[in-house]
């Protein structure tokens, strides 16, 4: 996002977006709720990420690498639970070429059994992939083979579960749904996705399944998983900005607004009024992506994480009490506390916004979202609390709270080497005053 006054730009001073943020002291902490990584990744042993993933309650995988056993060992010991990736719609015509991990059942489809897809030709996959085939999940005898494998596989190799990419009529293209129509003009594909997945979870009573945007179905999809994600809502890596940068182009994270059509009060929202029967078993959860930030080097512009696509993706989802992560895939991943401060039950029915600030208290903390792209300012009046700071966990500053009341000064981020401004997010957590003057956040500490 672009501000159309130059001068506002200018004015800004530009993001360190690899500084370091630090837990003040004694702050309660928590397992961090996802993370997402590429499946090989933890094929690898030593494997260079494991503290790092053993921290989160759910480990989501893109892939097929199997995960070196020692790896799925110390996960399982941390209590971790693991999800290896799964198409559920199809998968490549590219995977024929391929010995796979789970066997070669998708050869065994096309060469004995093609009257269990769409089509017996691959048709266009979904954006971005390639030509593809599609089972057709009404008829029984594809559903039950599905089943079959996907729980006989997930019991050898370990995994706790799949995520279920693409569970939906939405990520079909219109040459898969057609044929769809041709074979079932009466049955809704999604209406037959549900009572396959409610097949594999009586497969696989023990197997935990997650879905990808399941919840944009009219037919109770989301309910037949454990977790169901809102994927690319918050930030993602496409559809971000352009900058050229020493003459070549820079593609930069794309940070959705909070309010027009499309906008996050809208999507949130409808998410976070989805009714029971619509709600997965567990939780939704977001999972979101960010490009690379890029800060002055000696030489050319150096690659960092893009910690305020970060921000923002947490405080947006956290207003709606929804846990998630944004992740580097494309470029630097984060690796600070963030994830792990354990703000507590949060207070209050929903965000509530103040002119430009969007704002949602929690038991141990303060989240917020600045609306727009021109700095703002937001009085707040804490509900209950005896805490007489806040501490900014992203900048390490403190703001007073005289009377129960705090006064938030949100600016929009610009970029060091780009200059791209943007709106961001702020996470406050509630401390007690600093034992002497030093300014270092180390010094803070939890007033319980």
């Amino acid at each position: 996002m672009r501000v159309a006054a130059v001068s506002l730009a200018a004015l800004l001073p530009a993001v360190a977006w690899a500084q370091a943020e630090h837990l003040p002291r004694g702050f309660p902490t928590r397992e961090g709720r996802l993370v997402f990584c590429s499946a090989r990744t933890l094929a690898q042993w030593p494997c260079p990420e494991l503290d790092w993933l053993r921290q989160f309650e759910v480990v989501l995988t893109n892939g097929y690498d199997l995960p070196a056993p020692a790896a799925r060992a110390a996960l399982r010991a941390a209590g971790s639970r693991l999800f290896r990736y799964f198409w559920v719609a199809g998968f490549p015509e590219a995977e024929l070429e391929y010995s796979l991990p789970d066997g070669a059942w998708r050869q065994e489809i096309v060469q004995s059994h093609p009257e269990w897809l769409l089509a017996p030709e691959p048709l266009p996959g979904p954006a971005g992939t390639p030509p593809s085939y599609y089972y057709d999940l009404a008829d029984a005898a594809p559903a039950a083979f599905l089943a079959d494998r996907l729980a006989a596989f997930r019991t050898a190799s370990g995994y706790d579960g799949y995520l279920l990419d693409y569970a939906g009529i939405y990520a079909l293209p219109p040459e898969a749904q057609e044929r769809w129509q041709q074979r079932h003009p009466a049955l809704p594909y999604d209406r037959a996705l549900t009572g396959f997945l409610g097949q594999v979870r009586r497969r696989d009573p023990a197997g935990l399944l997650a879905t990808n945007q399941a919840f944009r179905s009219d037919q109770p999809l989301a309910s037949q998983a454990d977790y169901d994600l809102a994927e690319s809502y918050g930030t993602s890596y496409a559809w971000g900005p352009v900058t050229t940068v020493n003459g070549r182009e820079v593609a930069e994270t794309y940070t959705r607004p909070w309010a027009g059509p499309g906008g996050l009060e809208e999507l949130y929202g409808t998410l976070a009024a989805r009714p029971a029967g619509q709600r997965p078993r567990r939780c939704f959860l977001v999972l979101d992506y960010m490009r690379p930030g890029l800060v002055r080097g000696p030489g050319e512009p150096e690659e960092v994480a893009d910690v305020e696509a970060v921000y923002y993706s947490y405080a947006a989802a956290a207003l709606f009490g929804l846990p998630s992560f944004c992740s580097g895939w494309y470029g630097r991943e984060y690796r600070g506390p963030l994830y792990f401060a354990d703000l507590g039950r949060a207070l209050g029915e929903g965000p509530t916004k103040v002119g430009a600030v969007v704002l949602r208290e929690y038991e141990r903390g303060l989240v917020a979202l600045l609306a727009g792209a021109d700095p703002a300012q937001a009085s707040w009046t804490m509900r209950g609390s005896r805490c007489r700071l806040l501490y900014d966990l992203r900048t390490g500053r403190r703001l007073p709270v005289r009377g129960g009341r705090v006064t938030l000064r949100l600016r929009p981020a610009r970029g060091e080497v780009t200059g791209t401004v943007r709106p961001v997010g702020r996470v406050y957590l509630k401390v007690g005053p600093a034992p002497s003057r030093a300014r270092h956040a180390a010094t803070d500490s939890w007033e319980g």
